[in-house]
């Protein structure tokens, strides 16, 4: 994999564990005071993030082997 396409998928890995932390800090706060709909779509978007990482993280393994 060349350099460059490397430091922008971790770049990209970065921001994707960033939008996770902070989709876990709002919900830990502000859980009480969302609706059950707007507490769905924000537990929806974590896990999206979160397979986002993992596909980044394998694609990044693979490409040291």
């Amino acid at each position: 994999m060349e350099k460059e396409t490397r430091m922008r998928l971790l770049s990209k890995l970065t921001k994707l564990k960033l939008m996770s932390k902070m989709y876990e800090h709002t919900f830990r706060n502000a859980g009480n005071k969302m609706s059950e709909k707007e507490m769905n779509a924000l537990l929806d978007a974590k896990l999206e993030t979160e397979r986002q990482i993992e596909m980044l993280e394998k694609i990044l393994n693979d490409s040291e082997k």
